[in-house]
């Protein structure tokens, strides 16, 4: 937001439409089932190419880079 740069990686991204508990959100730290119930998008950012990133929910809400994309490769999440 306002042309701030995220300085660092991200491996993956949600959208829910539903709250979740914090137990649902430690214990979906690193990935979740795309079939979870309130799951509206899920960009796992593992394309490596090109700058669209497709979301593996089912909704089909793929992700359209504005701008060049720098693929990271090996970005993990650890917990």
């Amino acid at each position: 937001a306002g042309g701030r740069l995220l300085d660092g990686a991200v491996s993956e991204c949600r959208v829910w439409s539903r709250a979740l508990s914090k137990t649902e959100i430690v214990n979906g730290l690193c990935g979740v089932d795309p079939a979870s119930k309130g799951l509206e998008a899920y960009w796992k950012m593992n394309e490596g190419e090109g700058n669209i990133i497709h979301d593996i929910s089912g909704h089909g809400r793929n992700a359209t880079a504005a701008g060049t994309v720098q693929w990271i490769p090996g970005v993990r999440c650890d917990q």
